[in-house]
């Protein structure tokens, strides 16, 4: 799931009062997963290497994190 993705899940599940599916669902992520996509969705704007310090995630992390995101992306 991408950040957008997630971002968008957690507006509408917020404005139709599903609260806790909404926080069922992000909790399910795991913590490095979610900072993966934190990542790359500001990635554009700012440096890698000052997210990952910002965000205190490994370089690796975020790679095996984000080669996880894409194989998932392709099941779809």
């Amino acid at each position: 799931m991408s950040f957008h993705v997630t971002y968008m899940f957690w507006r509408l599940c917020s404005k139709s009062g599903r609260y806790q599916l909404a926080h069922h669902i992000m909790c399910k992520l795991s913590e490095k997963r979610r900072k993966t996509e934190i990542v790359q969705g500001l990635v554009t704007e700012f440096s890698l290497d000052i997210l990952l310090k910002i965000i205190k995630l490994a370089r690796s992390t975020y790679y095996y994190h984000l080669k996880q995101l894409d194989q998932s992306d392709k099941d779809y």
